[in-house]
């Protein structure tokens, strides 16, 4: 997508900043669609639940115990109830997807608790930064170019979570998923991924 350049540097900047998250907020509806199959609760009941604890770290918590439960697992003690809700390649799929939302949290919180702060003026003007407020007096912090990388890899990872959640309900499988996944940066802020993970998907060989 084309970036406007008619605004004001500092609306831009604000624009990115808006754009992460925003994506962020697309990314917390698709892991909510994916706890409502997993606890089996009709949306409008499991999106209460999901969104009720205030942090995400505790949304993430609750969407782990649910996650237990969808593959079958109960206590030793008690006959299973009912079948899994999500056979072991679905459920490996959407541990991916929670674990990879986890990874990128950290980068939300960074975002959520920052504020815009210039660094020292260049030749081309004020640089801005998103800081956190021990960081004002360094040069550490969110550049705009930064904002848009981690916008796009938020706004990814929504995508893979609401479309595998579709393609599901259809009983195909995850693989397509699973491979994006693995591509996406660990980082949020990173345009491509690690080494680890370069290795990792030279190991999965090519996609059709």
């Amino acid at each position: 997508m084309t970036e406007p350049t008619d605004l004001h540097p500092t609306d831009q900047f604000y624009l990115a900043f808006g754009k992460a998250m925003a994506a962020w907020g697309e990314v917390e509806y698709g892991m909510s669609i994916w706890f409502a199959t997993c606890t089996g609760l009709h949306y409008d009941i499991a999106k209460e639940l999901f969104f009720s604890p205030k942090s995400y770290s505790a949304r993430s918590d609750l969407f782990s115990a649910a996650l237990d439960t969808a593959g079958g697992k109960t206590h030793i003690w008690l006959p299973p109830s009912e079948p899994p809700k999500l056979d072991q390649h679905w459920l490996d799929f959407v541990a991916a997807g929670r674990n990879k939302a986890i990874m990128y949290n950290s980068v939300r919180n960074r975002l959520a608790h920052g504020v815009m702060h210039p660094n020292r003026s260049s030749v081309s003007g004020i640089e801005w930064r998103l800081k956190e407020p021990s960081e004002w007096q360094r040069k550490e912090g969110y550049t705009q170019s930064q904002l848009l990388i981690i916008a796009r890899n938020f706004r990814k990872l929504s995508e893979v979570l609401r479309m595998s959640w579709l393609t599901q309900t259809r009983k195909e499988s995850p693989e397509p998923f699973a491979r994006q996944l693995l591509e996406l940066p660990n980082e949020a802020d990173s345009s491509e991924p690690s080494e680890k993970q370069k290795l990792a998907i030279s190991k999965t060989g090519p996609t059709d």
